[in-house]
């Protein structure tokens, strides 16, 4: 959760590069505090591959690292949760479905299919791997958990010719394809393509599948967040009142990212 125990800035990229959340390969790091490494994951929503914004820190680098898992070489990432708004085609399959990393759905490249080298890709949704099937797409649409990419360089294909028309059949539509409802902060739901049905995405959490703390920390409810998350234990006692002294065994919260999680987590004035 914090990165912590990265031992230079080596070990730190060689752990970017095979995280596939990890989709910009940007990173940060500090050897000082605890050899903490950090990457960016999400790049932005129209049209970019960075992260441009940085904050001052004393002893933080920042760098970027490629090619990727989540960024193979000749793979740019267009946009983060949104999906092609064109013909697209589900990859070895019907709905796409089955692919690891965004290096195996960039064998897209082998479908004759696939005209123009975009694809997109959600892990978490039975990794599913699409491509782009018509002359030029230009128009995205947003689902949360997907995101875009164009095989680069790429040699334009044309796109095949339409198949014969085929017996009419009816569709009962039961929601506008691509809109998006929570069910709860764990799950969401989409309405697919042709407004048909809709399919459910969950949050899968580190403590549901057996992840442990590290020392010193326990997990705790977040106000907004589905996962429990790993926080430091808050002390028991109240320092002095007038003074900024901590009571025996406890500590000041100097980490910004920790003192925001005390604060979601609920934690009254003082107690830490």
């Amino acid at each position: 959760m914090h990165g912590f125990g990265h031992k230079n800035v080596e070990d730190c990229a060689n752990g970017v590069k095979n995280d596939p959340d990890c989709l910009t390969g940007q990173f940060d790091f500090n050897q000082a505090y605890n050899g903490q490494c950090k990457c960016v994951v999400a790049g932005g929503d129209s049209m970019t591959n960075v992260c441009t914004p940085v904050k001052g820190l004393k002893n933080y680098n920042t760098y970027q690292v490629l090619p990727t898992v989540a960024l193979p070489k000749g793979v740019v990432l267009k946009n983060t949760d949104r999906y092609w708004n064109c013909a697209r085609m589900g990859i070895a399959n019907r709905h796409g479905f089955g692919f690891k990393s965004v290096q195996a759905c960039a064998e897209v490249k082998k479908e004759p299919l696939c005209t123009t080298g975009q694809f997109d890709y959600n892990r978490k949704y039975n990794g599913q791997c699409k491509c782009v099937t018509v002359d030029e797409c230009l128009n995205v649409r947003g689902i949360r958990g997907y995101n875009t990419y164009q095989i680069e360089p790429w040699a334009k294909r044309p796109a095949p010719a339409p198949p014969p028309p085929a017996e009419t059949t009816t569709t009962t539509t039961i929601c506008v394809a691509g809109t998006e409802q929570e069910i709860d902060l764990c799950s969401t739901k989409t309405c697919i393509d042709d407004g048909s049905s809709w399919m459910t995405s969950h949050e899968d959490c580190p403590e549901d599948e057996g992840a442990t703390c590290p020392e010193g920390e326990v997990y705790v409810t977040v106000a907004g967040e589905c996962c429990k998350k790993c926080m430091f234990e808050a002390c028991t006692e109240e320092g002095a009142e007038g003074t900024d002294e901590c009571p025996a065994g406890c500590a000041h919260v100097e980490d910004e990212d920790e003192c925001k999680m005390a604060a979601a987590a609920g934690l009254a004035e003082g107690e830490v």
